[in-house]
């Protein structure tokens, strides 16, 4: 048996009922007869009931080689740091991060009980990083580094921090200045996943693959690596290689590996799949995306939020929860809770802005709408975010009562996806436009629908042809305006877009 595997008794998830002080001590007594790690695990899970109840530092410390390969070790830590208290016997995996203020309080006083625990560093800045503050988080990261320059938790922490930041050069330097980056495949995966976002080809390619089949690793431990290595083989088309990777990194995977395997068969690879690892503890993103494949938005929600508690520092889960709330569910208020939290930790995410944008739209405020559009830097655009931020655009202009440049705006996207054979871009914009159409009552809705079905249909993406039936199913009332926006006709803002006619990119960015 893995020693990862032995260590995590069934009640490690969280206490099963109130202790009482002498229970407390019982189970501390119990680690300085025998200081295991299973007993370590027990003083830090009877220790989440009470500050009162006494943790020594050298048990939290005897846990800190655990927290990477082991997600109930990690979480266990995380909430005893973190100052969250259990008192019903409620499960950690159930438990909801809480207020990030009140986070980095208690980790700012765990900083000075602690001094030199790197991780409780490493919590503090991932802490400041769900409130958007990176400056503090990357000060509290490097002193983590500092504290503990060979740790492989720290390090991929760091890397996770900079890959956040955009500073994929800082990542790779990390990376390349540990001691074990030639040998330890928790590391050498990350580099491989970060030269695929700089767009390069790492290396250690090569060395990643000897590693895989060297026999000197237990599947565990290198299933993230060949995951990435399966990543690897699937962006070079070589999908055969880069099938059989996926399959030996699902043989005893990791939580991040089960999601890797799911986002492979959606690009079409046929992997064996056994929805038993979706029980994985931490599996939220995993579930999340086998829940949308299988048109469960609901639930897919629902482990969205839990992705997003898990991962504050991610934009991912915002993108993706805020995409299927309001695509797929028509639900403009959840699609801006996503948004918005996504925002706190990524202030300067685009595709967040806009589809905070498009949900505000859809509910009627305007002008929040359009401080949130004007914000968006769009300097050095991605063509798709151009065409994106293009519909939305026409968007604007509908609600604005500027019918005519709202079409022109949704035809021109529609015209560019069309020649980056964008299928899903041309069927999301269609929809959207007939949407527009419906919403002002100009009777073309319905025609655009039925002209574009088939096309819309050959999207093969569900929650667009969700949207496609419930606009299809939807009677015209369903469209009048809501507004809680008090736009006003003479306000400036909305007067300078009027005189212009439409809300176009700035002349700098001309059209493809």
């Amino acid at each position: 048996m893995e020693l990862s595997k032995e260590l995590t008794p069934a009640r490690s998830a969280g206490p099963q009922v109130v202790l009482s002080v002498a229970e407390h001590n019982s189970k501390l007594d119990a680690w300085r007869n025998e200081p295991t790690q299973s007993h370590a695990i027990d003083v830090v899970g009877s220790g989440l009931f009470s500050r009162d109840f006494h943790v020594p530092e050298e048990v939290v410390h005897q846990l800190i080689d655990l927290r990477e390969t082991n997600t109930a070790v990690s979480n266990l830590l995380r909430a005893f740091l973190d100052g969250s208290l259990l008192t019903n016997g409620q499960a950690l995996a159930s438990k909801t991060i809480g207020d990030a203020r009140a986070q980095i309080k208690n980790y700012r006083k765990a900083t000075r009980n602690y001094p030199r625990n790197a991780f409780i560093w490493a919590e503090l800045a991932r802490a400041h990083i769900s409130v958007g503050a990176s400056e503090q988080a990357e000060r509290e990261i490097l002193t983590a580094l500092m504290l503990a320059p060979e740790d492989r938790f720290i390090t991929r922490s760091a890397v996770r921090f900079f890959v956040h930041v955009g500073d994929f050069g800082r990542a790779k330097h990390v990376l390349a200045n540990h001691r074990l980056i030639k040998k330890d495949p928790w590391l050498v995966a990350p580099e491989l996943a970060v030269s695929q976002l700089m767009q390069r080809t790492s290396k250690l390619v090569g060395l990643a693959k000897k590693i895989v089949s060297s026999g000197n690793y237990s599947s565990f431990h290198v299933s993230e690596l060949e995951s990435a290595l399966a990543s690897v083989e699937l962006e070079s088309g070589a999908r055969k290689k880069s099938r059989k990777h996926f399959a030996k990194s699902l043989v005893d995977p990791t939580e991040n590996s089960v999601a890797q395997a799911i986002w492979g068969r959606s690009e079409g690879l046929d992997l064996d799949f056994d929805l038993r690892l979706l029980d994985l503890p931490g599996a939220y993103e995993a579930k999340t995306l086998e829940y949308a494949e299988e048109i469960k938005w609901d639930k897919a929600l629902e482990q969205c939020e839990l992705w997003q508690n898990d991962e504050v520092f991610s934009s991912r889960p915002a993108e993706i929860g805020s995409y299927i709330a309001a695509v797929a569910l028509g639900d403009p208020l959840i699609s801006e809770k996503f948004s918005r939290r996504g925002l706190s930790s990524n202030p300067r995410s685009i595709t967040l802005k806009n589809n905070l944008t498009v949900c505000l739209c859809q509910q009627g405020r305007l002008n929040e709408a359009l401080d949130v559009f004007q914000s968006i830097n769009f300097k050095d655009l991605k063509s798709q975010d151009r065409n994106s931020l293009l519909a939305t655009t026409g968007l604007i202009n509908f609600r604005l009562g500027n019918l005519a440049a709202g079409r022109e705006n949704y035809e021109l996207a529609i015209r560019q996806l069309r020649a980056r054979n964008d299928k899903r871009g041309v069927a999301l914009a269609i929809v959207h436009l007939a949407q527009e159409e419906k919403h002002c009552g100009s009777g073309l809705g319905e025609k655009i629908l039925e002209g574009a079905d088939k096309q819309i249909r050959a999207s093969d993406e569900p929650e667009i042809l969700a949207m496609h039936n419930r606009l299809v199913n939807a009677n015209l009332g369903e469209f009048s305006t809501d507004s809680t926006d008090s736009t006003d006709p003479t306000d400036p803002v909305t007067v300078e877009l009027r005189d212009h006619n439409s809300i176009l990119l700035p002349p700098s960015e001309t059209p493809e």
